[in-house]
């Protein structure tokens, strides 16, 4: 810790002793923060100019394959799924439009209500 403290952060050992747990963690973590941005701005970079460079017959390729980065799986949690979909269908099919307010604060009329319950939605 204190390694990563003096080197990668540039902290003296009296600031590093000055700084509680929960600081240096911190501190940690946002350094960490910066480098991932860094990397994927470089690969960014990357992708355009082989975009940009590449033949007709070849395909175009995302900055994650190109290189890929720890920051990937925390995006990656993030996405919408099918199952996402499936469940937000579901939930807005039991939803009782008839309850539903316009801005104007009159009650949506019945085909505007039929409209919306037989609405599948997309991602």
């Amino acid at each position: 810790m204190m390694d990563l403290a003096l080197g990668e952060l540039g902290l003296t050992r009296e600031a590093v002793y000055r700084m509680t747990w929960g600081d240096l963690t911190r501190a940690i973590y946002g350094h960490r923060i910066r480098e991932d941005r860094h990397w994927d701005r470089t690969r960014h970079i990357m992708a355009l100019i082989y975009n940009t460079r590449k033949g007709k017959r070849q395909s175009a390729k995302k900055p994650s394959k190109l290189m890929p980065l720890a920051i990937d799986r925390m995006h990656k949690r993030l996405e919408w799924t099918e199952e996402h979909t499936a469940q937000f269908n579901k939930a807005l099919s039991a939803w009782d439009f008839d309850l539903l307010k316009k801005g104007t604060g009159k009650p949506l009329s019945k085909t505007e209500a039929e409209l919306l319950s037989k609405h599948k939605w997309e991602r």
